[in-house]
């Protein structure tokens, strides 16, 4: 029923048949007409327009080059791509170069002396002048 109220489904010949059937497909199209908003008819005419338009435009000859267009376009976009967003090089480590013997040097002076170097500037604060 609801394919035929759609106008889909094929006519059935039951609802000439069955009473119930034919009470509820009635109820069931009158509530479909007062439901559905007022569609306006539209001419044949105008489908048959549309027809003759897409047909006209299936033969149309199209233009030798339409067929490039689409891998030409995907082609600049990806090399726009690569091109934007290629990677930036890695940070280069700076160029000061210390021997080893300085390197442990500077590490051992830090670690020998028990009391930090920020205490220095506290410490000179109370120190007695004599």
């Amino acid at each position: 029923m609801i394919a035929r109220l759609y106008g889909t489904g094929p006519d059935d010949t039951h609802l000439a048949t069955c009473v119930s059937c034919t009470r509820r497909w009635e109820s069931m199209h009158s509530r479909y007409k007062s439901l559905r908003p007022a569609v306006p008819e539209v001419p044949d005419e105008y489908f048959a327009a549309q027809k003759r338009a897409i047909r006209a435009r299936l033969g149309e000859k199209r233009h030798p080059y339409s067929r490039l267009l689409i891998p030409v376009v995907a082609t600049l976009l990806l090399v726009a791509t690569v091109i934007l967003y290629r990677p930036t090089p890695a940070h280069q480590p700076s160029t000061n170069k210390i021997s080893d013997s300085q390197l442990f040097e500077d590490v051992f002076s830090r670690v020998e002396s028990p009391v930090p170097e920020s205490v220095g500037p506290i410490r000179s604060l109370f120190e007695v002048k004599k």
